[in-house]
């Protein structure tokens, strides 16, 4: 708005640090008026929704005059009540999508950004032990996760810890000949394979990537054989490299097909061989818990209890159990569904040389850092077929994945770093997070073996 006076001007400015709130201006008849912007995703229209409510109006000397009464959203149900039964009509200016966009919809500040790392430590925190770490008020706060969610499309989920679920982490690559199978033919095979927790096309040195959970490396190879030999992959000429993961950032969410055909199996049935549960086997309530946390981490413990018909409190308790006493969770987390990257990038380190050079500490500093919306690295191991390392990489912008590879070629040597673009994801998703890296296996390395300093500690619990 090019004819707003200098003092409404800034008058406004000083506005917008003040409300926890987004606003914007509008000229009416002269007069300038300050509206709060709200906008949401709606799922079934498949766009951004926005409506606006009226704040106040800013006087051309910079003064501000406040509506009379804030009126939350109960409070705006009742008043339209109101007007509607005495005949009235109401009308609300509407913004379209692209409007809400250009108008900075996908900006993140210092306040978002620690309450996305508040739901990714703790996605069941509630709202008040949120607004204490962003410094705001509880409604305020509730308002800007509400926006969050809509924005980024943020679902809550169960980080289940694999290894005290008696799984191994692998990854496969598989590069095929001259004649490559087509995109619906890879579906089919990987999500066929219940074990097949992440699967895509890409382009580069590999042709197809996959991550895997298997129980030991001999289930693992007959998991790649049957992709190899028993599906629709197997009239197609490829070299196949599989590698168990170490060391690993970050985690990958776990399929539905995984838990019905392939952890159900570990269900405990008492029996005279069998008195009690094994060291990887589930009572049928933790099963039935982890089920229902994996496909919604937010989901109220009476709700599972209904559904699985356990006794009240049942799943809090054994919610609880899994995750402070065997730790088979770690938490409950978030994934930004609609985070706005352009694609995913998968970085291979490739050792060349057995003394390849370089700082460990460095290294390990590079793969805790922090993106623009989440954790600049999604998921990150150790391999040993190719033998390196391999980073999945959310790409927001060509710069950051070029910059990345650089840095990684002129720190290290005795690597050969490349980078694999995803084409087409075939079957499940990655996590893409803010998680609080001082919580991180790299962070603990860093302190104990490097003597870097400590990092403060928020308690998200």
């Amino acid at each position: 708005m090019d004819d707003v006076p200098q003092k409404v001007a800034v008058a406004f400015t000083k506005l917008k640090d003040e409300f926890d709130f987004p606003i914007f201006l509008r000229k009416l008849n002269g007069h300038f008026y300050v509206y709060r912007g709200k906008s949401w995703w709606d799922k079934n229209a498949k766009k951004v929704k926005s409506s606006q409510e009226y704040v106040g109006r800013l006087l051309d000397d910079g003064a501000f005059v406040r509506k009379l009464e804030m009126f939350d959203d109960k409070d705006l149900e009742v008043a339209k009540a109101v007007i509607f039964a005495r005949g009235g009509e109401i009308h609300f200016p509407q913004r379209d999508s692209q409007e809400v966009l250009r108008q900075g919809e996908n900006a993140l500040d210092e306040i978002d950004r620690k309450i996305l790392t508040s739901l990714s430590m703790n996605g069941r925190a509630h709202a008040s032990a949120i607004a204490k770490k962003a410094g705001l008020s509880v409604s305020a706060t509730e308002y800007r996760i509400e926006r969050l969610e809509h924005r980024y499309g943020i679902r809550y989920l169960a980080e289940l810890n694999t290894h005290k679920l008696g799984f191994i982490q692998y990854v496969l690559f598989v590069k095929f000949g001259d004649v490559h199978p087509g995109i619906e033919e890879a579906r089919t095979a990987a999500s066929e394979e219940p074990k097949v927790q992440f699967a895509a096309l890409t382009k580069g040195d590999y042709d197809m990537v996959m991550y895997i959970l298997d129980e030991n490396s001999e289930t693992a190879m007959d998991t790649m054989v049957r992709l190899r030999m028993r599906s629709p992959l197997k009239a197609y000429e490829a070299r196949w490299w599989l590698s168990p993961i170490s060391l690993n950032y970050g985690f990958v969410p776990l399929r539905d097909a995984f838990l019905e055909k392939v952890l159900k199996g570990r269900i405990w049935t008492r029996s005279q061989e069998t008195p009690r549960p094994g060291p990887n086997q589930l009572m049928q309530r933790e099963f039935d818990v982890i089920k229902a946390l994996n496909s919604d981490g937010a989901k109220d413990f009476s709700e599972i209890d209904a559904d699985s018909d356990l006794p009240p409190n049942t799943s809090r308790y054994t919610y609880l159990r899994l995750k402070d006493r065997m730790g088979r969770i770690n938490r409950i987390t978030i994934t930004m569904d609609e985070l706005p990257m352009k694609y995913l990038g998968i970085i291979l380190l490739e050792l060349k040389t057995g003394e390849a050079a370089g700082t460990r500490a460095e290294f390990l500093n590079e793969i805790i850092e922090y993106g623009k919306y989440a954790n600049k690295y999604a998921y990150e191991g150790d391999i040993g077929s190719p033998q390196g390392i391999v980073l999945f990489m959310p790409v927001m912008d060509d710069r950051e994945a070029d910059a990345a590879l650089e840095d990684f070629g002129r720190k290290f040597k005795g690597i050969r770093p490349s980078m694999l673009l995803v084409t087409t994801a075939l079957v499940g998703n990655l996590c893409y997070r803010r998680f609080d890296n001082a919580y991180s296996r790299q962070s603990e390395i860093l302190m104990s073996e490097f003597k870097e300093p400590q990092e403060k500690k928020e308690q998200y619990d």
